[in-house]
């Protein structure tokens, strides 16, 4: 190999050297965007199961005030989906012990 083709060779692989930081910056740089959005949603997350387990405690609470749920019922706070079909179910059990107004139908 001749003095040219070494020169050559170095030529080259100092370009795909320099690519290859290139490629190394953008990733950095989309590695640190994604950090970002996922510490955004993370947050997100948090504030929805928040306001969540807010409206439960306030459904709750207005269930037992108006005498659909009784304070022995249990409700599955821990679990929302459990929760609403319960709610539904006293919903459905309070519907079927108030008598049914003929007049408005």
């Amino acid at each position: 190999m001749d003095l040219e083709e070494k020169l050559n060779e170095i030529r080259s692989l100092h370009s795909v050297i320099d690519s290859a930081w290139l490629r190394i910056e953008c990733l950095d740089e989309a590695l640190a965007k994604i950090k970002n959005e996922v510490a955004e949603a993370e947050k997100r997350y948090e504030e929805v199961v928040e306001r969540r387990e807010q409206l439960m405690h306030e459904v709750a609470r207005q269930a037992i005030l108006e005498g659909i749920a009784k304070v022995d019922d249990h409700l599955p706070m821990r679990n929302p989906v459990r929760f609403v079909i319960t709610m539904h179910e006293l919903l459905d059990r309070q519907t079927e012990v108030l008598p049914v107004d003929e007049t408005l139908h």
